[in-house]
């Protein structure tokens, strides 16, 4: 019984020296409050569009409709351009870095193109995946998915239009996600 007992004391002796090895809790990050609905700058390009902050979409998603795939240097790149709400365009070239299958509900799937782009949202800018589809049909022209997102945003479903576009442009030079393949790489399932 004696050596139980000293086990025992023993362990409580040694409990405020573990508690005292704890490591202290993290500090929060601190995150930009967004409405469901803001203006977003693309860069290259530096161009306005309108928004849709999207906490169901893993990727973004712009809208490009008239997309060609163009090979360069034995990549493949994607041209597209892109007309804002006050119909100016931009017409951007950068390479595919893969290509995801996208399933929508009551849709069938879609091949579509994924690019990096450089999108600002306030002051918090982030380079980030992007894919390219259609979005004629929709009220905006860019989906932000939770790429972008994460640890930057926290969004207020009641909120719109809080957060005007303020970032420096930033410089894309050797910025393509590592090198581009000599060809697109294979298809990724991707649910929204």
């Amino acid at each position: 019984m004696r050596s139980i007992g000293a086990v025992l004391a023993i362990l409580f002796a040694a409990q405020p020296a573990l508690a005292q090895t704890e490591t202290p809790p993290r500090k929060p990050l601190e995150r930009v409050v967004v409405g469901y609905l803001e203006r977003v700058r693309i860069f290259p390009g530096n161009l306005l569009v309108y928004g849709k902050i999207d906490t169901g979409a893993r990727t973004s998603s712009l809208n490009a409709q008239d997309f060609k795939y163009v090979e360069r240097d034995g990549k493949t790149f994607v041209r597209f351009s892109v007309t804002n709400r006050d119909n100016e365009t931009r017409t951007f070239e950068r390479p595919v870095i893969r290509r995801a299958r996208i399933r929508d509900l009551g849709r069938p799937s879609q091949i579509r193109p994924v690019v990096m782009l450089g999108l600002c949202i306030g002051n918090i800018y982030r380079y980030t995946q992007v894919n390219l589809s259609n979005r004629a049909g929709f009220n905006f022209q860019l989906l932000v998915g939770r790429r972008f997102m994460t640890q930057l945003l926290l969004v207020d479903p009641v909120l719109q239009y809080t957060a005007e576009p303020t970032c420096p442009q930033p410089n894309h030079a050797g910025l393509e996600n590592g090198k581009p393949k000599a060809s697109p790489p294979p298809v990724q399932e991707t649910a929204k």
